[in-house]
């Protein structure tokens, strides 16, 4: 396996651990993230301890989807690039 596919591989591991953890928080207050995330960012929402993480991993998972459609165009450019140097079928 090469960097960038172990970069990548962690990369979803930590999305999807991410994205466990908002699942719990959305559950819990019957909200999903991308409209808590608007709350808070209106000053709607009260700072507590537990709400401050729920806003902190949303935000770290915007930052590592980021970088992971990053890595992915990293992996897709090379492929398309030989694809498109193809010869077309006769």
């Amino acid at each position: 396996m090469n960097k960038r596919n172990k970069d990548l591989n962690l990369l979803v591991l930590d999305m999807q651990g991410i994205e466990n953890r908002l699942r719990e928080f959305e559950c819990k207050y019957r909200l999903r993230s991308s409209e808590f995330y608007r709350l808070a960012k209106e000053d709607k929402i009260e700072q507590r301890l537990d709400l401050i993480e729920w806003l902190g991993l949303y935000e770290i998972l915007q930052t590592r989807e980021t970088e992971y459609r990053q890595l992915l165009q990293q992996q897709v450019e090379p492929v398309l690039a030989a694809l498109n140097k193809m010869p077309l079928p006769v």
